[in-house]
């Protein structure tokens, strides 16, 4: 009775949008005392074992349900007004993020193509330069892991975290590894410099945003561009439409156009990767670790305008599953459907998907929007509309 009681007032108090009110919880306590009970006993000791992944969040959860109900109300109402990097240092906050050395700042003297126009190239080459940076911080992560274990998570964790034998990773090849070789494994993996690599690429994409935008609306350039900066395979495409397959670039930028995604642009298994869109009406079909997924990686994905249709298999469209994955969409009205682990979920990391505004739709099969796992922070935050 104790039990279902107080679950039952949870679910009460978690339908408002802001902490409870003062005479919210008189009327918990009020209710409470018809059962014989007090607010004091919802903090009885409720955790018969600890746990080094277990969230603060969680902890308070077990121990004074009301409190983390304000905690999480507090975070989901700041949400929805922060920036995205403010949303990834609220979250950082809230997994126990410490702070990291900082790696050396990448360089490039790579020789873009002729045929970019010019007032592009300063602005490309430093994003390029700070996806290259945020890979630094993905290899620093995983430092402490063999390649064979890093294999191992980028295959294991998504099938540990659906728990659910009936639903197949077309990435996953291998058989999972028992529970307790993940979790140590998962032990090595610096999820700080995870955190803190997805925070410095977000600022750099937040600085270089509106200037890029004003250059997207003035240019005619139809091109479709594929070359390297610092190593990396980039595409750069015009405002045309365009198709876009590859599953090696880790930085695509679209200037605009009503474009096709089919493969793995702004999908970080492993390491990082950057999409920027910046205008049209977009059809994305996208396999397993798609957009705005970061798996043992980072990966962010910016979508601007156009009334888009974001088909998907499962962890994209902001899942961060050992890393970080972030989408973000600004206006028009949407559809999104996926399979399982999107649309806001995390494992061992955050998963963040942001709409601004519009009409939109959203479907998922298993575990998405605004789900989390294991020391994970899943989010789905549609603002207007």
């Amino acid at each position: 009775m104790r039990q279902w009681l107080t679950l039952g007032l949870l679910a009460v108090a978690t339908l408002s949008t802001a902490q409870l009110s003062g005479a919210e919880k008189k009327g918990l306590e009020d209710t409470l005392f018809i059962g014989n009970f007090n607010l004091k006993d919802l903090e009885f000791a409720r955790r018969p074992y600890e746990s080094p992944f277990r969230l603060p969040l969680v902890n308070l959860s077990i121990d004074s349900p009301l409190m983390a109900s304000d905690r999480l109300m507090e975070v989901h109402s700041k949400g929805g007004r922060a920036s995205v990097q403010d949303m990834i240092v609220m979250t950082g906050s809230e997994l126990g993020i410490k702070a990291v050395t900082a790696p050396a700042t990448p360089v490039s003297t790579d020789v873009f193509p002729k045929e970019l126009p010019a007032e592009f190239v300063e602005p490309i080459r430093r994003l390029g330069l700070a996806v290259a940076l945020a890979n630094t911080y993905v290899r620093m992560a995983q430092a402490k892991l063999k390649p064979s274990e890093i294999r191992a998570l980028i295959e294991g964790l998504p099938q540990w975290a659906v728990e659910e034998p009936s639903v197949k990773f077309e990435f996953a090849k291998g058989p999972m590894l028992p529970q307790m070789a993940l979790l140590e494994s998962m032990g090595k993996v610096d999820l700080s410099a995870m955190l803190v690599g997805a925070k410095a690429l977000v600022s750099t994409v937040e600085q270089e945003l509106a200037n890029l935008k004003q250059l997207a609306a003035a240019t005619k350039w139809e091109g479709f561009l594929k070359f390297k900066i610092a190593e990396m395979v980039t595409v750069v495409a015009g405002v045309g439409d365009d198709s876009h397959r590859d599953r090696d670039a880790r930085l695509v930028i679209d200037l605009g156009g009503n474009d096709s995604y089919y493969g793995r642009a702004g999908a970080g298994p492993g390491h990082a990767a950057l999409l920027i869109d910046l205008a049209g009406n977009d059809q994305h079909k996208l396999p397993d670790v798609g957009a705005g997924c970061g798996l043992l990686g980072i990966g962010l994905a910016y979508d601007f305008g156009g009334h888009d249709s974001f088909r998907g298999g499962s962890l994209c469209y902001g899942s961060g599953v050992g890393g970080v994955g972030v989408f973000f969409k600004e206006g028009g009205d949407d559809s999104y459907q996926s399979s399982t682990l999107s649309q806001g979920f995390g494992c061992f990391g955050v998963g963040l998907l942001i709409d601004t505004r519009g009409s939109d739709l959203y479907k998922v099969e298993l575990l998405g929007q605004g789900a989390a796992k294991t020391q994970g922070w899943g989010q789905l935050i549609d603002r207007t509309g």
